[in-house]
């Protein structure tokens, strides 16, 4: 017969459950913070992102078409992103797009309202799978032009936050945060 198991052996082992319950408990609320930094990264990179291109659209009076100064090196950047990237800039009535670069930025959301700061949205175009698309959509009025910039990229969350970190933030220099929330961004 078995005895039973002594006192050291008990304290071991409840010990060791309690260490793993701990430490599974540890990662869980880890991974958690990390798909929850991973998220706001991703849109608050998408925004940023979308203003500045919209701060780049001019259109006085009754032009045939609005005039866009972005930077070279700003299409460029989408041009050689290998279709993870991509931006469009739609007429809002028609839908016809304007200028685009990179990957398909997709339909805009239906949801989107004229006087709202940018709609954040997530789409699949080809069904389910690990990878998706992130967007944000961002209605602006120019002169007698109504606009739609969009911006996404695509991306499993993981993917996402390595590509805000190394591109955005190494390769294009750190962005410009002095804008955030200003009433001229929104415009």
């Amino acid at each position: 017969m078995m005895s039973p198991p002594s006192l050291l052996g008990r304290i071991v082992l409840r010990l060791s459950l309690t260490t793993a319950v701990a430490i599974l408990c540890a990662y869980g609320w880890i991974w958690y913070a990390f798909q929850s930094t991973t998220g706001v990264m991703r849109d608050q990179s998408l925004i940023d992102t979308a203003r500045a291109i919209a701060r780049s659209i001019h259109a006085e009076g009754e032009e045939p078409a609005p005039r866009i100064d972005l930077s070279p090196a700003l299409i460029a950047s989408y041009v050689n992103a290998r279709a993870v990237r991509g931006f469009a800039i739609r007429d809002r009535d028609s839908g016809a797009i304007l200028l685009a670069a990179g990957a398909e930025v997709g339909p805009v959301p239906e949801h989107l309202e004229e006087d709202e700061d940018g709609s954040l949205y997530q789409y699949n175009p080809d069904g389910p799978g690990p990878a998706n698309f992130f967007g944000e959509a961002l209605p602006i009025r120019r002169g007698e032009w109504r606009l739609v910039v969009q911006v996404v990229r695509l991306g499993t969350d993981y993917q996402e936050l390595m590509d805000i970190i190394l591109v955005d933030f190494f390769e294009d220099g750190w962005p410009d945060r002095s804008c955030w929330r200003c009433s001229s961004c929104r415009s």
